[in-house]
């Protein structure tokens, strides 16, 4: 099946409703419970169209789930960049196939185009809500010799797992809550931030995705069973970052919404 029937029947066996949650899935509900809350009265009616009755913390899971089908293989590339630890994100070349800069650029000016039909630009914002919680993900924007983490194996607490994973996944699973619930508790990060945060652009979200290399790579020395052993002072320090990244990434995607129906950020 191709066109609307094939999205839709996507939409709607895939993505919604999730009572079992995908690996990672938190992190981008996060986000998307986070945005919601700094979205003005026109953002909401512009957007609720294109909703289908769902939340943003809802769709922001969307992009991860059609990766299986055969039809979205060649999106694959749209979740990451990968850049040298020195090397300008802004002056290196795109990949033919695109990266999640590209692809977040692709799709926020789809969903501004207000010429195109429902369909596209209902998919376009779940791109849209996806890519920025991507952008912010550290390791999202990583180094091609590990594959953004995914080549180096680590424990912690007895856990096996891979670096991006833990980052992905681990840090944020590790609070124990539910995405609503940890959404409400990191908010207050951003009392007093709100206006500088949404100041900046997608590349610089990238840049200080980069820019966090140091303390991401700040994990030890391999132990003798082939593994990085992490320390509770690492874990600690690194679900600070990640939750103030996903706080970040929320009040960046209200801001990219807001800007489209009610000309410019929500202060």
């Amino acid at each position: 099946m191709k066109g609307p029937v094939k999205f839709c029947l996507v939409v709607a066996l895939v993505a919604f409703p999730m009572t079992v949650r995908a690996f990672g899935a938190d992190g981008h509900m996060i986000v998307g419970y986070v945005a919601d809350k700094y979205l003005c009265a026109a953002t909401r009616r512009a957007i609720k169209p294109l909703m289908g009755g769902y939340s943003l913390g809802d769709i922001g899971t969307w992009a991860d789930q059609i990766r299986s089908d055969p039809d979205w293989y060649h999106a694959s590339s749209w979740h990451y960049l990968n850049v040298g630890d020195r090397q300008s994100i802004a002056n290196r070349r795109r990949p033919p196939q695109g990266d999640v800069l590209t692809a977040l650029d692709k799709f926020q000016r789809q969903l501004q185009d207000k010429t195109l039909d429902t369909q596209t630009r209902a998919q376009a914002l779940r791109f849209v809500v996806h890519f920025v919680a991507d952008v912010h993900q550290p390791l999202h924007v990583g180094r091609s010799k590990d594959q953004g983490g995914n080549r180096i194996d680590v424990r912690v607490g007895g856990y096996s797992t891979n670096l991006h994973v833990l980052w992905d996944s681990y840090l944020i699973l590790q609070a124990g809550l539910e995405p609503l619930a940890y959404a409400h508790q990191i908010t207050p990060l951003a009392n007093g931030k709100v206006e500088a945060w949404q100041a900046s652009t997608p590349l610089g979200w990238a840049v200080e995705s980069q820019n966090l290399r140091p303390k991401i790579y700040a994990y030890g020395q391999l132990a003798g069973n082939g593994y990085l052993e992490l320390s509770s002072s690492y874990v600690s320090a690194s679900k600070n970052i990640v939750e103030l990244r996903m706080v970040k990434a929320g009040i960046r995607l209200a801001g990219l919404l807001n800007a489209i129906d009610c000309g410019g950020p929500l202060k």
